[in-house]
């Protein structure tokens, strides 16, 4: 029981000595959705591409402020896109997590209920791309990973409803090119560890997003 008090305590300090923002929202994500092997770009099929390049996603997270303007924002960010063709013979779909971290600068305009912020952050992308059916000429494996370290830089608009809550609208701009990690085949229904030929997914591209904001 005292060792709980004393962290409840401590806890108690630490949220008054430093502030801190709820972040969370949706987002619209476009993705540039290329293939490399062995650095060379191996194009995919225009079609495919105009939707899967495409999706929507959602982030949380938390900002610790160590000064007034300055803080450190962590948190998870998730978008995912797909494609079918008219006649259901094939598919493929991309799904990707991943935690982020990020330097963050926030700048209150004086007398107004408007704020301003800026980041700058790494990320570690976690991707699945799986597909059945072929299309043409045009196949992919049923299952692949692909996992990496990604960059990402991003400024936010925000208004103050009240008493600390505000809604923000804000947009990145997104560094990824993953290696391929994992591989799953039709024979082989489980992933296995890819060790082929050099392949990289680049999911480089921007995220629009809007949301809420707690400050504490």
């Amino acid at each position: 029981m005292k060792r709980v008090l004393i962290l409840l305590l401590s806890l108690s300090i630490f949220s008054l000595s430093f502030a801190f923002d709820i972040v969370g929202g949706g987002t619209y994500n476009t993705h540039n959705f290329d293939y490399y092997i062995d650095n060379e770009k191996s194009s995919v099929d225009e079609d495919i591409k105009e939707q899967i390049s495409k999706g929507y996603g959602a982030y949380a997270g938390m900002a610790l402020y160590l000064n007034h303007n300055l803080g450190i924002e962590g948190g998870i960010d998730w978008f995912n896109s797909s494609y079918k063709n008219s006649d259901d013979s094939f598919s493929i779909s991309q799904n990707t997590f991943g935690p982020y971290g990020a330097l963050k600068l926030k700048v209150n305009i004086p007398a107004t209920p408007f704020s301003f912020d800026a980041k700058a952050g790494l990320i570690y992308y976690m991707n699945e791309t799986t597909s059945k059916g072929s299309i043409g000429s045009i196949s992919f494996t049923p299952g692949e990973k692909y996992t990496g370290m990604g960059y990402v830089l991003g400024a936010g608009f925000n208004y103050e409803i009240k008493n600390g809550f505000n809604i923000n609208l804000n947009g990145n701009y997104r560094i990824a090119k993953l290696p391929l990690t994992e591989i799953k085949t039709i024979s082989d229904d489980n992933y296995k560890k890819y060790e082929g030929t050099k392949k990289e997914l680049d999911l480089g591209g921007m995220r629009i997003g809007i949301g809420l904001s707690l400050e504490f």
